[in-house]
């Protein structure tokens, strides 16, 4: 006799014992969810009674409302993103949503959204570094060429100003400042070593062309000079970079010479500081002069030439400069 809880897999809930008849009742074409048609129960007693449809299959799946889903997962997968969503609903809503970036480029993953109003611009930016506020916006000096690139002047502040305005990142600006300076010192030191190398050509043209007159051209050269137009008219030649140029020194030289000859050096008063000898004095100012020539540094350059043309200033009879 087949007990109850085993008639259950064949015909549901129905179905006392068939009796003697044909056949069980109920039989079909599945042993799950009690899915089987109620056939008949054949001559049996009761046997017509038997394999009513079962019920189970029809309910709907609900999981509990406090089941929590991490508990099903690995040990190794229930931190990281799962610990970061309550539920399975929040948890495949973040997969979608990570799903739509799949395939876009990793530089686009931050992107300024095409005609975007300043305002959604700059809420971009925002995220990727640029201040809110100018006074957050912070520039250093560059590392090479800070002489030449000052970050703290007027200048510079409008350039940081409207930096700022445009949206470029403070490390981006930083970078352009970096190679502003290294290129303006770079172009700095190029054009003194130009200028060098000409004086020093023309320096050497002029001892080869005027021999052992060398001297006396230079002294009579710086004489006219500051005859004509005194300390600033020398002060202009050697900011032009003229200082040396064959041309202007040999004619100058003649003026100098001429003013010698006619009694236009020395100290007016027969007095003053140093050596009244018009020929000492001329003596020490081609010595200050070839130290100037030599002389690599531009500032201390320019200091030996002051001392020349003072001491040129008293052959042309102004022992007070």
């Amino acid at each position: 006799m087949t007990t109850g809880k085993m008639r259950a897999l064949y015909d549901g809930e129905g179905g006392g014992d068939g009796g003697t008849g044909a056949g069980a009742g109920g039989t079909g074409n599945s042993l799950l969810g009690g899915a089987g048609a109620g056939g008949s129960g054949g001559t049996g007693t009761g046997g017509s009674a038997a394999g009513g449809a079962g019920t189970g299959g029809s309910e709907d799946f609900k999981l509990p409302d406090n089941w929590d889903y991490r508990t099903a997962l690995p040990e190794n997968l229930r931190t990281g993103v799962a610990a970061k969503y309550a539920n399975l609903a929040d948890l495949v809503t973040g997969a979608e949503n990570a799903q739509k970036l799949i395939g876009k480029p990793i530089d686009r993953l931050v992107e300024i959204p095409p005609n975007a109003d300043p305002e959604t611009r700059r809420g971009v930016l925002s995220k990727l570094g640029l201040p809110e506020k100018l006074d957050d916006y912070k520039v250093s000096a560059p590392k090479k060429g800070g002489d030449f690139v000052d970050v703290s002047k007027p200048a510079f502040a409008k350039l940081r100003e409207t930096a700022h305005g445009l949206g470029i990142l403070p490390d981006q600006l930083q970078g352009l400042v970096e190679v502003i300076g290294e290129s303006t010192q770079a172009g700095y030191e190029a054009t003194v070593a130009a200028g060098n190398e000409k004086h020093a050509n023309n320096i050497k043209a002029l001892q080869t062309e005027l021999g052992e007159t060398f001297d006396k051209t230079v002294a009579d050269a710086n004489l006219g000079i500051m005859r004509i137009g005194g300390q600033e008219l020398v002060d202009a030649l050697n900011g032009a970079q003229m200082g040396t140029d064959p041309v202007l020194l040999k004619a100058f030289a003649k003026v100098g010479a001429m003013l010698a000859e006619d009694g236009g050096g020395g100290d007016k008063d027969g007095g003053g500081d140093g050596p009244l000898n018009p020929s000492a004095l001329r003596g020490q100012a081609n010595d200050l002069i070839q130290l100037a020539i030599d002389e690599k540094n531009p500032v201390k350059r320019r200091e030996l030439e002051a001392k020349a043309a003072k001491l040129f200033a008293r052959l042309d009879g102004n022992k007070k400069v």
